[in-house]
């Protein structure tokens, strides 16, 4: 509401979350100073090649389906299937069932989006572990807060999306988004 962004205009908001997940990239890299007394070195070669294709898949994929879902489901609906992250290593059988009860809905694209956000973020876990396993955690997360961010709001652009109006206190909610996105 703050930059006058519609809840359906999804490419406006790929451009709102890219700018979101930038910001909370330089604040990994202020987390990293605070925390070890120092900018982490970033890898090179193919491990960065690895951080940047992470980042294109964990942050850029994961939520330009994830967004594009929320669009078109309801609140619930949304809700109840992007839970199915906390479930889908194990079997997500339940959770599907009890989203056929009187949650709302959505269209049949908007819920394929949502269940492939969920296994795209469950996919990124292993792959994010074995990557900071090679490089600097700090560095990892930075890169892939980065290059997924740019990511989305170049994709979110080229759609037509923009930011929209800019005031003070969306800027406060903006870098408070960041603060949580960095900081996880």
């Amino acid at each position: 509401r703050l930059f006058a962004i519609d809840s359906a205009n999804t490419p406006s908001i790929l451009c709102f979350a890219g700018v979101r997940f930038m910001l909370g990239s330089f604040l990994v890299l202020l987390g990293s100073v605070l925390l070890q007394n120092r900018v982490p070195k970033l890898p090179r070669g193919k491990v960065a090649a690895e951080c940047c294709a992470l980042g294109l898949w964990q942050t850029t994929l994961q939520y330009a389906f994830y967004y594009m879902a929320v669009a078109l489901l309801t609140g619930a609906f949304g809700g109840i299937l992007n839970s199915t992250q906390s479930f889908l290593g194990v079997g997500f059988a339940g959770v599907l069932i009890g989203t056929l009860g009187n949650h709302g809905g959505g269209s049949s694209w908007g819920i394929f989006c949502m269940l492939l956000a969920t296994v795209i973020f469950t996919l990124s876990g292993p792959w994010n572990k074995a990557v900071t396993k090679k490089a600097d955690s700090f560095a990892v997360c930075f890169i892939n807060l980065f290059v997924g961010g740019a990511a989305l709001f170049v994709l979110g652009t080229a759609l037509g999306g923009h930011l929209g109006s800019v005031n003070p206190l969306g800027i406060l909610v903006l870098l408070y988004l960041a603060f949580i996105c960095g900081a996880g």
